[in-house]
């Protein structure tokens, strides 16, 4: 039996954005292994207004004009049409063309599409409110110069704590550690104005190991799930880090994400530095660029 024999329609489209979610962060090819496949099996679904915002990733990413032939509406879909039905399911957890249709009505009627021909989806294209959609998914703290650092302040930690520091100064960014802060009141409320205020998060799940009857048990960090969660409720990028030997102590709502797997702080900081290079973009201060930039 093959990994992926016994998935179902719907696991198999979350196994597609997990795959998706890889390329864009450079891996050409993501290995698929055992665990990934159970993972895309138990992941929650994308909610529509994810799906929403992925169409129109997709249609600004392959169309400079911004006008796409879809294709789905009961006639033969033109040759060019078939790559970007392709991605937009991949991207969306459609599982059919007939649920991407459906999604693309829905987005008619909300006034964020706009078909050439009313009532046809042989083309369409974005309107100005699906522009500023675009515009508000890309803006998050554009202008910000600060990662925020979210991880186990452990004394063992140090050293990987001055790497994500190191990181981050790399790539052109302010490192923002809130126990180098000076703060009175409530450390939440601290945590929760620097992230606001942060163009992306560096989130390390790396925890302690507890013995259990004779087994080993990870103990989660609370605080890093709570500011993760918090960064992306915001629209505020979270780049996902993880000790290798602590990989399998996650909890299973995030494990999908592509986390940096990391095993001596030399080592995370040049993962790190190359993860926000590619996901955030290098800032004007970077010491560290790719060798294309170099040239």
């Amino acid at each position: 039996m093959t990994l992926l024999e016994d998935l179902t329609p719907a696991n198999k489209a979350r196994l597609s954005t997990w795959i998706v979610s890889r390329r864009r962060l450079g891996e050409e090819v993501p290995l698929v292994t055992t665990t990934v496949v159970d993972d895309a099996k138990i992941a929650r679904g994308m909610r529509i207004s994810e799906r929403k915002d992925q169409f129109l990733r997709v249609l600004a990413l392959n169309d400079p004009t911004l006008t796409f032939r879809f294709g789905l509406d009961g006639t033969p879909p033109a040759t060019v049409a078939q790559p970007f039905v392709g991605k937009l399911l991949s991207w969306t957890e459609c599982t059919n063309e007939g649920d991407l249709l459906k999604l693309a009505k829905m987005m008619v009627e909300e006034g964020l599409l706009e078909t050439v021909q009313p009532g046809k989806f042989e083309r369409v294209h974005l309107t100005s409110k699906g522009f500023e959609r675009l515009e508000a998914l890309e803006a998050a703290n554009r202008d910000s110069q600060q990662g925020f650092i979210a991880m186990w302040f452990d004394d063992g930690m140090a050293h990987a704590a001055a790497a994500i520091a190191d990181a981050i100064e790399d790539a052109g960014y302010t490192p923002m550690i809130i126990n180098n802060k000076e703060h009175t009141g409530d450390i939440t409320d601290a945590i929760i104005a620097e992230i606001r205020r942060s163009r992306f998060v560096v989130a390390d799940f790396t925890c302690g190991v507890a013995d259990a009857d004779g087994r080993k048990e990870g103990v989660p960090r609370g605080g890093v799930y709570f500011e993760a969660g918090f960064a992306k409720g915001l629209g505020v990028e979270v780049i996902w880090a993880c000790r290798k030997d602590c990989i399998p102590y996650l909890h299973f709502d995030t494990r999908q994400n592509a986390h940096i797997v990391w095993d001596s702080p030399v080592d995370l900081r040049e993962k790190l530095t190359r993860r926000i290079g590619a996901v955030v973009g290098y800032g004007a201060t970077a010491r560290a660029k790719p060798p294309r930039e170099n040239a």
